[in-house]
Formats: structure tokens, sequence, C-alpha cells
């Protein structure tokens, strides 16, 4: 095959490869519409809302590029990507701590949701009240909550009781006793109860009393006045550091061979002292005493005919004490 043969075969060819490119429908200049990106460019669209027809979306830790040609008119779906601020996050995790720390910390009132009731000792943090003296707050037996009791009431223990003490001297008056005995000696035991109850904005407490008095007789040789005191009584403080007591008991008495049991009605009149020692109160105390009788009285019209009473004071201390139970 010469030259001109070899050149005529390649015009050929080349006419025939053209002809064929042109009816296949295909144009190279098409190739750059692929437009192939990089993934942090298309982060970056993403995250502006390019409507070029990418998108970028986060999910499980992978990036997925998605083509959002499909066109469905108005109703068109269009997949957005979610952002995710670490700031956002970090607020999210403290405000978990925090609500965590709370519950946690916080005591439940009554029956919980969950069936479970508020159990105090558990609380490690929740003090337990050691002073033995009576908060201001305490209810009283009736219900209501006191708001005004005195510093200066005796101290009780777990049960509601505490232990004082009294003693002084017990002065006869009235003439029944004025003109046959003189001045003597009195000394006691008062037990607080738990009972109470509130009169206005006081607290009314319930106590009992043991006391012994005696008063000693003018003429020599004659016997001296005794009484055993048993009373129940009722306590107030009017103001902070007075306490006013009254109450009713009977009062075994004897003046030499005569002796009877007699109804008393004892009031008291304490002013208590501002300071203590080592647990121990002290108020000065008067009490005044009315007994409805005396042993000698044998109903005769010389011995008052059944209507004779005797009436003496004590003047002393009022001691509150740390025993309590």
């Amino acid at each position: 095959m010469n030259l001109k043969n070899i050149y005529l075969m390649g015009i050929i060819l080349f006419l025939m490869a053209d002809i064929s490119l042109a009816y296949s429908g295909y144009d190279l200049d098409e190739l750059d519409d692929l437009e192939l990106e990089s993934l942090d460019r298309q982060k970056k669209k993403s995250t502006k809302g390019n409507d070029g027809g990418q998108r970028l979306i986060l999910f499980d830790d992978n990036l997925y590029l998605l083509d959002d040609d499909f066109d469905f008119g108005e109703d068109e779906l269009k997949l957005q990507t979610i952002e995710l601020d670490p700031d956002d996050m970090e607020t999210a995790k403290e405000y978990e701590d925090f609500l965590n720390a709370f519950f946690e910390n916080s005591i439940p009132v009554g029956n919980n949701k969950y069936g479970k009731r508020n159990d105090s000792n558990k609380n490690p943090k929740r003090s337990k009240n050691k002073n033995p003296k009576r908060s201001k707050s305490k209810r009283s037996s009736s219900g209501h909550q006191n708001t005004s009791a005195s510093p200066f009431q005796a101290p009780v223990g777990k049960f509601g009781f505490g232990v004082s003490t009294m003693f002084g001297a017990s002065i006869p008056m009235g003439t029944n006793l004025k003109s046959n005995f003189s001045s003597g000696s009195n000394f006691g035991i008062h037990l607080d109860t738990p009972l109470s109850f509130n009169v206005g904005s006081m607290e009314g407490k319930v106590g009992s009393e043991v006391y012994f008095s005696s008063m000693s007789a003018v003429n020599a040789g004659d016997s001296p006045y005794k009484l055993t005191n048993l009373a129940g009584t009722i306590s107030l403080f009017p103001l902070k550091s007075i306490e006013v007591k009254a109450g009713l008991g009977i009062s075994p008495s004897s003046i030499g061979d005569y002796s009877k049991i007699l109804f008393s009605i004892p009031v008291d009149i304490n002013y208590h002292l501002p300071f203590n020692v080592k647990g121990f109160g002290m108020a000065l105390n008067l009490h005044a005493q009315e007994t409805l009788g005396v042993p000698t009285d044998d109903g005769s019209e010389d011995a008052g005919g059944g209507k004779a009473t005797s009436e003496f004071i004590n003047v002393g201390f009022f001691i509150t004490t740390p025993l309590v139970f």
C-alpha cells in the first residue's frame, strides 16, 4: 500500500468517528456539570442553606451527600442539616448535673410518685436537736403551735418530763395561824409533764408537785403545824421571765395529835433570773396557799364551827434542774 492510499484511509476514519459522536447525543462540554466538590465546601454550603441542589447531613457521625434534584412542585421535600453547637451541648450537660445534684440532696415530702415514703433518718445532713430545752415552735397537745414559749421554761426530756425543786420559809398568815404559829420551813419537788394547751398566745403547762411545810408553835410546849401538800398545777408565762402557777390539791395536815386531810389552793409567782449554771436555773418564788380548814377544828363554835381556814405564804427559790426524762 502506497503513501497516498494510507493518507486517504486516515481521512475516512476521522470522518466516520466525527459522524458517530455527532449522532450519539453527548457533548464533551457537558462533563463539567458534575461539579464534584470537597466535603468541607459542601458543609459550608449546607450550613448557609445553599439551594444549588446538593445537601449535606450529619448522621451517626458520618457526612452524607444527598441529591435534591427531585422536583415535586410546591410540596418538594428538602432535608436540612441539624447543627450541633458544642456550647449548647456543654450547657445541657451542666444542667443535667445540676438536676441530679438537686434531687439527690433534696428531702421529699410524704409519698412520692414512686410510692416511697420519706425517711428522714437516711439523710445524714439533717441535724438532730440534742438540746433538752423546749423549742419555741413546739406544738402543744391540743395541736396548736406555740409561738411565745419563754426561754425560762423548765427543760424536759424525751418523754416530756422535767424535775424542779423549791425551798424557802413558810410564814403564817390570817388570824387562825398568826396568833399560834411562827415562821417555819418549806421544801418540795415540782414535776413538769408533757401535757400542755394554749391560752391565747401562751402555752399552759400541766405539772404536779409535792412539798412539805411546817410552822413552829409560838407557845413553848405546843405542837407545830405540819402540812404535806400534793397538788396539780398549771403554769403560764405572761411575761418573758415571769411565771404564774396555780393549782388545786390536798394537804394532809397535823397539829400534835390532831390531823386532817384538807383541800388547798396554791398560787405561785416565779421571777426567773437570767443565768444558768451547768443546767440549773434559778427563780425567786412567792407561794401563797389557802387551806380549807385546820386540824384542830372539831366543828365547835370555839374552833371556828367548821369554817376555819389556814393561810400561809412561802418565800424562797424555785430551781430548774437538768434532771429530765
